[in-house]
């Protein structure tokens, strides 16, 4: 059993040249957050830095600060893509730092709109939806065709209408059928030797591969945007 993390304990988080460089020369975190930045890498290869979860989430607050507001398409696009990734990394502890899955909340929050998510939800998931059935297949299919099954995941968050509760995990098998996702998606579980549905959006996932993380990413986005059908 892994020890908890907390707020002060460290996370890794890779950044290429490029990245640095849109917090150091586009944000304005203070000398105290981007201290690890300034060092200058000597390598090829991509750095790594150690933040505090702590630190990693005021960092990607400012991060998302600057994207809402920059007028130039291009670097809104770079911010966005460097905020998704620092929100992958802190949704990947929402159970062992009990304030991280509120506070992700707060950062999209913050940041309004994730345009790189919008653009993509946009193109890829309810294009030429037309009512809430019509997004709602768009979803179903969008999430089916990126979501690599089983996998493991975490609950962030308990719901009434779940049966899983905060910090349990159990693998997912699959999205619950069409028909009973018509007003949210829901996953299929396997939990204490049965299969139940629950809320995709209470769930993270856990070593899952890229596609998998982004497209429940997406969703989350979605939810917590207040979007609906």
């Amino acid at each position: 059993m892994s020890n908890p993390m907390h707020g002060d304990q460290t996370v890794a988080l890779k950044l290429s040249i490029r990245e640095r460089e849109l917090i150091l020369e586009h944000t304005f975190a203070d000398d105290e957050l981007t201290g690890p930045l300034r060092i200058v890498p000597t390598s090829r290869e991509t750095p790594v830095y150690s933040f505090t979860l702590d630190d990693l989430e005021a960092l990607a607050g400012y991060v998302a600060a600057e994207a809402n507001h920059a007028k130039d398409k291009k670097l809104q696009k770079e911010l966005d893509r460097l905020f998704a990734r620092m929100e992958t990394v802190l949704q990947s502890y929402p159970n062992e730092y009990d304030g991280t899955a509120n506070r992700i909340e707060q950062i999209l929050s913050k940041a309004r709109k994730n345009h790189v998510r919008e653009e993509r939800i946009h193109n890829e998931v309810i294009v030429d939806a037309y009512g809430p059935e019509e997004q709602a297949m768009g979803w179903y299919y969008y999430l089916e065709n990126k979501i690599k099954f089983p996998f493991s995941a975490r609950c962030i968050a308990s719901k009434v209408v779940s049966p899983l509760r905060k910090g349990e995990t159990a693998e997912v098998l699959r999205l619950a059928p069409e028909d009973a996702c018509a007003t949210d998606m829901l996953a299929l579980v396997r939990w204490h030797g049965r299969k139940v549905a629950v809320p995709l959006s209470q769930l993270v996932a856990l070593d899952a591969d890229e596609s998998t993380v982004e497209a429940i990413g997406d969703w989350h986005y979605w939810v917590a945007q207040g979007y609906c059908f």
